[in-house]
């Protein structure tokens, strides 16, 4: 219960805030030794209404005995007379107090009722990663708020005392309340900001505060119930059988390679690099030339795969072993490796079978060039490597020994191979027949 000596007002800022149903006492005190009614009154609807009053004598009466009584004091040391107004139930229809002395005001100052609804406990959205994995995000919900409210996103984490409350963080939106016609309901949406956020489990709980005549209350909501938000640095793994070596086929167009995750939020920014035989440097690559795509798993909101694909001009420079280092990273720091390394090989001539002497072998060579004038695989020979074939860019081809070396043109039209005499994309086959005997 709040009192308050309305004769000592100086100005509005002084009133006191009210909960509504609250009750409240308001006491009105003179020096004037003979008056018939004395006590404060209300202004409800506009008009200052007499509830209860008492005389000089300590007599009292009441109007409305059930929400109103009032009650009187004489004081011999300082010779005043106080009358208080008990009011039972404080509500929003009552605007202003002041003093009353035989119907006439008796102070200047009027004090004005400051109503409020203590927010209704929050209903809470599960939280959310926004802008690309860069924030989280909650929505809660008071379904009673009046006349107004705002709100503060408290951060709060498992293993942590400490808590960090943040304003600026919170936007918020103000609509007539569906569950309760007179009042008005809040929506707030608090975001917590995680790049350098360490490995933890968090709590994002936004608190509702009452606002009213320029002045936020420290008087929070219930808590509301949500969900923990736990994140983790992104750590990748090999979700295959290859040891991190595949083999590659450059007619097949890019090189797609899966990589498995655990993560969150998802990562959002990835590098990749590359070094063209085992003793070259490494060297970064341009986005341009690679794409990533995240495949967040159904079964676990941490794990996921990542499909990375390598455009060809990328990965087999000069029919070399490419070895490339893939990073991924969602900003949040943790005790994790975010580096994965893999090695590309040609699976024409990155490894070579053993031959039987006297067998027939097709060695292939294939390339995307558009024009050219000789293309075709060499054999070295005694430390040579001598032409035996080849063919140019419009399927020509030319065999230097047909009796033993023997090569063609193909073109891959959708997959389908097809022999022809001329073509624009034309990889080479040559044939090789068992010499003759001496």
């Amino acid at each position: 219960m709040k009192s308050i000596l309305l004769r000592c007002l100086k100005s509005q800022n002084a009133c006191p805030f009210y909960e509504e149903g609250e009750s409240a006492n308001l006491t009105c005190s003179t020096r004037t030794q003979r008056f018939n009614k004395y006590g404060p009154r209300i202004e409800i609807g506009g008009e200052f209404q007499e509830m209860s009053y008492c005389d000089s004598n300590g007599i009292c009466h009441n109007n409305n005995p059930t929400w109103y009584t009032a009650s009187y004091a004489y004081n011999p040391i300082t010779t005043r007379r106080n009358v208080t107004l008990h009011v039972k139930e404080m509500n929003r229809n009552m605007t202003k107090f002041r003093c009353y002395v035989n119907g006439t005001p008796l102070f200047a100052a009027e004090c004005q009722a400051n109503i409020y609804v203590r927010p209704s406990t929050p209903v809470c959205s599960d939280p959310e990663f926004v802008d690309g994995g860069a924030a989280a995000s909650i929505t809660c919900t008071s379904e009673r708020v009046y006349p107004e409210a705002v709100c503060s996103a408290l951060i709060i984490t498992r293993n942590s005392s400490s808590v960090q409350e943040e304003d600026d963080l919170v936007s918020s939106n103000l609509t007539s309340s569906n569950k309760y016609p007179d009042d008005y309901q809040l929506t707030c949406q608090g975001r917590m900001q995680l790049e350098g956020i360490p490995e933890n489990t968090f709590w994002i709980v936004l608190l509702f505060y009452p606002f009213i005549a320029g002045v936020q209350l420290k008087i929070p909501s219930g808590p509301a119930s949500v969900q923990p938000l736990k994140l983790r640095a992104t750590a990748l793994y090999n979700p295959g059988n290859n040891n991190g070596t595949l083999l590659y086929d450059p007619e097949a167009g890019e090189l797609k390679i899966r990589i498995g995750v655990f993560s969150s939020p998802p990562p959002r920014r990835f590098s990749l690099s590359m070094r063209h035989g085992k003793t070259a440097n490494f060297a970064s690559v341009s986005s341009q030339h690679y794409s990533v795509k995240y495949i967040k798993s159904t079964l676990d909101s941490m794990t996921g795969t990542i499909e990375l694909s390598v455009a060809t001009s990328e990965v087999m420079e000069g029919r070399q072993i490419s070895f490339f280092s893939f990073t991924a990273n969602n900003g949040i720091i943790g005790k994790t490796d975010f580096e994965y390394l893999f090695t590309a090989r040609d699976d024409h001539f990155d490894y070579c079978f053993y031959y039987r002497e006297g067998t027939s072998q097709a060695l292939r060579c294939s390339t995307r060039t558009q024009k050219f004038n000789k293309y075709g695989p060499r054999i070295e020979i005694n430390g040579i490597y001598e032409e035996m074939s080849y063919c140019d860019s419009d399927g020509n081809c030319h065999n230097n020994d047909p009796s033993r070396f023997l090569i063609t043109s193909e073109i891959r039209v959708s997959g389908t191979s097809t022999i022809v005499n001329k073509g624009t994309l034309p990889p080479i086959i040559m044939t090789q027949s068992p010499p003759e005997k001496m």
